[in-house]
C-alpha cells in the first residue's frame, strides 16, 4: 500500500533545522503505527502534483500556516485532487489546513475563528464510533490544536466525529461513517510536545499571553497521537480493502 502526503506549507526556518519538516513528523506518525505502508511525498505547495488522483492508494494533506480564503494558484489543483479523488472513493486525510481544505473543496466554509488562537492540548470529545478504532474507542482524545482558521459550515456529505468547546467541527467524516471516503481533524497527531512549545514561543507577537501560557503549561498532559496514528493506517487498510473488493465485484 502507498500514501501520498500532500505538504502544503513549510516548517518556519528558524524551527525547522531543529526539528525537520512535516514530511518526516508523518512519516514517523504513520511508520509508528503500520511501518509497511510505503510513502510517497510531493510539495503542493511548490507545485509538484502528483500525475493523478489515484497515482497512490490514499492521501494525507498536512497543515500550512496559508487559509483556504488565501485562494493561491496551487490550492486550485489541490482541490481538483480532492474532489476526483473522492469521488472516485481514493481515500483522504486532512490534518489543520488539510482539514480545512477538503471541507473547503467539498462544499464547506472555513473562516477566522472568533474566538482567536487554538494551541497547545485539547480534548476533542468522540460522537461517532467508528470500524477504524478497532475496540480502542474513547470517549476523549489530546491532541496538539494550533490554528486560528476553523471549518464554519460543513459540506453536505460531512458529519462531526469529535468537537472541543473551541472547535465545533474539530473532527469530520464523510460520507457513509463506516466506510468513509474520507477523514479529517483540526488538531495535529504528528506534532510532538516540544515542537508545539517552540512554535508558540515563536508566535508570541501574534498569541497573547492569556492563551500561549496556558497552553505551554498544558503540553505536560499525555497526548494521543500513537492512537490516532494507528486509526488513521487503520482506516486507510480498511479503505483500501473496500476499494478492492468492490474493483473486483465490478
Amino acid at each position: 500500500m502507498r500514501i501520498g502526503i500532500l505538504e502544503t506549507g513549510k516548517v518556519p526556518a528558524e524551527l525547522a533545522e531543529k526539528h525537520g519538516t512535516y514530511i518526516p513528523m508523518f512519516q514517523r506518525l504513520i511508520h509508528s503505527a503500520d511501518p509497511d505502508i510505503a510513502l510517497q511525498t510531493y510539495s503542493v505547495v511548490d507545485f509538484d502534483f502528483p500525475a493523478s488522483h489515484d497515482a497512490c492508494d490514499g492521501w494525507i494533506i498536512t497543515g500550512s500556516r496559508h487559509g483556504v480564503y488565501d485562494d493561491l494558484p496551487w490550492m486550485s489543483g489541490l482541490k481538483h485532487l480532492i474532489r476526483a479523488a473522492y469521488a472516485n472513493r481514493v481515500p483522504l486525510v486532512g490534518v489543520c489546513f488539510g482539514h480545512q481544505i477538503i471541507a473547503d473543496a467539498l462544499g464547506g466554509r472555513v473562516e477566522r475563528f472568533s474566538g482567536g488562537w487554538n494551541c497547545g492540548v485539547h480534548s476533542y470529545q468522540i460522537e461517532i464510533e467508528t470500524p477504524w478504532m478497532q475496540g480502542e474507542s474513547k470517549p476523549a482524545v489530546d491532541l496538539l490544536a494550533m490554528h486560528q482558521d476553523q471549518v464554519i459550515d460543513l459540506p453536505e456529505e460531512a458529519q462531526v466525529w469529535a468537537h472541543s468547546p473551541s472547535c465545533a467541527h474539530a473532527f469530520l467524516i464523510y460520507g457513509d461513517p463506516q466506510a468513509p471516503g474520507a477523514i479529517s481533524m483540526q488538531p495535529h497527531p504528528e506534532f510532538d510536545a516540544q515542537f508545539e512549545h517552540d512554535l508558540i514561543k515563536s508566535r508570541a507577537d501574534r498569541i497573547p499571553a492569556e492563551i500561549s501560557e496556558p497552553a505551554i503549561a498544558s503540553l505536560q498532559k499525555p497526548q494521543d497521537s500513537p492512537l490516532m496514528a494507528r486509526w488513521i493506517t487503520t482506516y486507510f487498510r480498511q479503505a483500501d480493502a473496500l476499494r478492492q473488493a468492490s474493483s473486483k465485484a465490478a
